[in-house]
């Protein structure tokens, strides 16, 4: 086991009981996690009901819907785009092993929300609470470029997966042979 992850799980172990509450509550709500790692943003009502609507979904044999897909219109400056960036930080938290496309009109909006969902990740809030998830030393993560991120999970590895956590791409980049769980479509 690398050094980084070794400590990780010393971490976990002394991790206070108050917590690892706060850990478990953040990977069963959304909204509690997204007011954790968001420190600076203040939400809503509408967030909040979002947010929990969001935390339903049908993957990995989780969930019960006819359908996954999901449709957020509201106008601009609502921060739907954050809300999503949210979600998918969420999402790789709950199951690591999760393999994201995020598709956008054009390549650079794509990564813009990719560079959210880094913040998110990288945060030192999520590192407090997270620190099995990501290398705190960005030089040895397993994949942390513009366009595409892989965490460094050790779930990822027992189970061989090699596709990119969250790859991004414009409305014309050739994604043939890409292999995504969640495809999610924004602007």
């Amino acid at each position: 086991m690398e050094e980084w992850l070794e400590l990780a799980y010393k971490k976990l172990e002394k991790m206070p009981e108050e917590a690892k509450q706060i850990r478990e509550t953040a990977k069963e709500d959304l909204f509690f996690f997204a007011r954790l790692v968001n420190p600076g943003y203040i939400y809503g009502d509408i967030h909040k009901q979002l947010y929990q609507w969001m935390q339903t979904y049908t993957l990995y044999g989780r969930g019960d819907d006819i359908t996954s897909n999901k449709l957020i219109m509201l106008p601009r400056a609502h921060l739907k785009s954050h809300m999503v960036a949210t979600w998918c930080a969420w999402i790789i938290t709950r199951h690591p092993e999760v393999t994201i496309l995020y598709v956008s009109a054009t390549a650079e909006l794509a990564e813009t929300q990719l560079f959210a969902i880094k913040n998110i990740l990288g945060s030192t809030v999520y590192q407090r609470y997270f620190p099995e998830y990501i290398n705190p030393q960005e030089g040895l993560r397993e994949s942390w470029s513009q366009r595409k991120i892989s965490i460094d999970h050790p779930i990822r590895k027992k189970e061989g997966i090699r596709d990119s956590t969250v790859a991004t791409a414009g409305l014309t980049t050739n994604t043939t042979g890409w292999h995504a769980d969640i495809v999610v479509a924004d602007d």
